[in-house]
């Protein structure tokens, strides 16, 4: 329950340009500490900015499971799809000596797809992170692996 001098003490600290941050730090200090997520609410409302869409991708992927449940299925497939939900793969090799690092996020069966590509063809970068679906356009189809790539699965 946030008591009204909670929410004027915030709205006070917003109207002098203080971050989140810096509000929450006075709240504590002052023995009125809450909640980051009720804080920012508060904040926004003062400053009259919109919530932030799709909150679903702001949350760590190993808590998503949580909220799969309450999604409509647009939202279940998108995330599927841009690979923010699901398995996790680290491929780690060198080439030319120098070290790179393919992260992967996805579904099985798209994992499996993309590690036939990533076991033969590096990556253009030195470190990627990518969805499943979409990998086969950051690999550089000119460049071999040193030695076969080391895999971790998480």
């Amino acid at each position: 329950m946030v008591s009204r001098e909670q929410v004027d003490r915030i709205r006070e600290d917003s109207r002098k340009g203080m971050t989140a941050n810096q509000i929450q730090k006075d709240l504590q200090a002052h023995h009125m500490g809450m909640r980051r997520k009720t804080i920012l609410g508060i904040i926004r409302e003062e400053r009259g900015k919109p919530k932030r869409g799709e909150e679903w991708r702001y949350i760590p992927t190993k808590y998503q499971y949580r909220i799969l449940a309450d999604l409509p299925e647009v939202k279940k497939e998108r995330m599927k799809r841009t690979g923010l939900f699901g398995k996790q793969i680290a491929v780690y090799g060198t080439v030319d000596g120098k070290s790179r690092r393919v992260q992967l996020t996805g579904t099985g069966k798209d994992l499996y797809r993309a590690m036939l590509d990533v076991a033969k063809f590096p990556p253009k970068k030195r470190f990627l992170t990518a969805g499943a679906g979409d990998v086969h356009r950051h690999l550089d189809f000119d460049d071999r692996w040193d030695k076969h790539p080391k895999v971790e699965s998480q």
